[in-house]
């Protein structure tokens, strides 16, 4: 098994505001498309409505897979880890 870092985007919301969410999750997977197919599981069991401690009700939506990547490196160099990059274009 492969590890993955899976970059999902979900919605938060109340009767008054909307957040987004950016979550880094780290899994093992066979392959690719295995690691997509989990995350997005994964993702869809998160969502629903809770009490927040501020006893609002909040709806947590699963909007999308951002990205995917194979873990960069598998070991620690002086206790630090690089496990994720993506690339984009400079506006």
């Amino acid at each position: 098994m492969q590890e993955y870092v899976a970059v999902t985007l979900f919605e938060l919301s109340t009767d008054d505001e909307v957040l987004l969410e950016e979550n880094f999750v780290l899994l093992k997977a066979s392959n690719r498309e295995d690691a997509k197919k989990r995350i997005e599981k994964y993702s869809k069991k998160l969502e629903g409505v809770y009490d927040s401690v501020a006893g609002k009700k909040v709806t947590n939506r699963f909007v999308k897979l951002i990205d995917i990547n194979e873990v960069l490196y598998e070991d620690f160099e002086n206790n630090i880890r690089e496990i994720y990059s993506r690339h984009f274009e400079k506006s």
